[in-house]
């Protein structure tokens, strides 16, 4: 929770801002101690976007179950588990938003917004196949997506994107190229071409 004079001093001090979603699973306890005004406010996520924070997403696994669907279905809609919405004020209902928050965020936050957290020409790409885009699925669907293949079956689509000249491995589990230094770029950089779809069909 945090008062509106909190809020302005956080961005006053430049903070970054990690959250989870432990309203989506505790809802009632948090009722039953603070009440529901307070609870219903707890993680303002759409208070600290709007205010300009620079916000990451994160799930605090294994304490709770590591689910990043959960979390992009809770701060979107803000309903619970168990107990309904809780402060539909602090929806945020730009799903880019949400989606930054557990990609690019992440990676600005631990200083690797270079290497990761984007796709884009250079950078570490990892793919992962969704039964339906973020973009579409109705808000009750998100927290049942789930992926189709494992991101090890798109080792190929990757290895075309950064332009490794090695070949794909052929073990089951595949390999993995070396992660640079942090603030370095990728090693094997290239300009990623529309190739890598044809990888995936």
């Amino acid at each position: 929770m945090s008062r509106p004079d909190q809020v302005a001093r956080l961005k006053k001090l430049d903070l970054v801002l990690s959250v989870q979603n432990h309203l989506y699973l505790a809802a009632p306890s948090l009722k039953k101690y603070l009440g529901m005004e307070r609870a219903s406010q707890i993680t303002p996520v759409k208070t600290y976007l709007d205010t300009g924070l620079l916000v990451v997403g994160g799930t605090d696994s294994p304490v709770v179950p590591f689910n990043p669907f959960w979390q992009f279905y809770h701060f979107l809609t803000r309903n619970t588990i168990t107990d309904g919405v809780y402060g539909a004020n602090e929806r945020v209902t730009s799903r880019a938003d949400l989606l930054r928050m557990i990609t690019i965020n992440v990676a600005n936050y631990t200083g690797e917004a270079a290497i990761k957290g984007s796709i884009e020409p250079g950078k570490l790409a990892d793919f992962a196949v969704l039964s339906r885009t973020f973009a579409d699925a109705p808000e009750a669907r998100l927290v049942d997506r789930r992926r189709l293949r494992r991101p090890r079956r798109l080792r190929a689509a990757r290895e075309v994107c950064l332009r490794d000249p090695r070949p794909v491995a052929t073990s089951p589990e595949g390999s993995r190229p070396p992660a640079p230094e942090v603030g370095q770029g990728h090693p094997r950089t290239g300009p990623c071409s529309s190739e890598w779809l044809k990888c995936m069909q």
